[in-house]
């Protein structure tokens, strides 16, 4: 019975050690420690709309992740327009240029890009122009970032895509 109690306490203690060490398991996208203002705002709705969901191909596993759903609801009761296009850009832009690795980053970037593609063409005609600091590589991923965005919004067959019959925004996005 005692060597039962230890094994388990031994995997509840390393299950949430992992859990703690990056957000697979929790709602946590580190939002705290790394913006200020509406960065913040868009970082913690992010947050408390991941989902729990079955991932995975070879081996279905779960975990929190922003989903196409969980994006359009950040976007709608926000709510975010075009103006925060600066501020999901900046998100992207100051998360790709650290390359963590971490789970909770991809999470973060895909919920801003999602959103970013949300928004359509209001994020483009919105889109900053290079920021001051921003260094060659900086630069460049805000770049690709948007020609992500003019692809896949002018693309019928993406739900990015009013023509889509599946485009996340159809009936109001509400």
């Amino acid at each position: 019975m005692k060597r039962t109690f230890g094994s388990l306490s031994i995997f509840f203690l390393v299950f949430a050690a992992a859990a703690h060490a990056d957000s697979l398991y929790t709602r946590n996208l580190d939002c705290d420690k790394r913006f200020a203002a509406r960065e913040l705002k868009i970082c913690k709705a992010l947050e408390r709309e991941l989902e729990w969901v079955w991932t995975g191909h070879a081996i279905i596993s779960p975990s929190y992740r922003v989903t196409f759903e969980s994006a359009r609801r950040v976007l709608c009761t926000l709510p975010i327009s075009a103006p925060d296009t600066r501020s999901l850009v900046l998100i992207v832009v100051s998360v790709e240029r650290q390359l963590t690795g971490k789970f909770a980053d991809a999470e973060l970037v895909n919920g801003s890009r999602f959103i970013l593609k949300l928004l359509g063409q209001h994020a483009l005609d919105a889109f900053p122009a290079r920021e001051t600091g921003w260094d060659e590589r900086a630069w460049q991923i805000a770049k690709n970032l948007c020609e992500e965005i003019a692809h896949d919004i002018a693309d019928p067959g993406m739900i990015w895509h009013p023509q889509n019959p599946q485009y996340l925004l159809r009936g109001g996005g509400k």
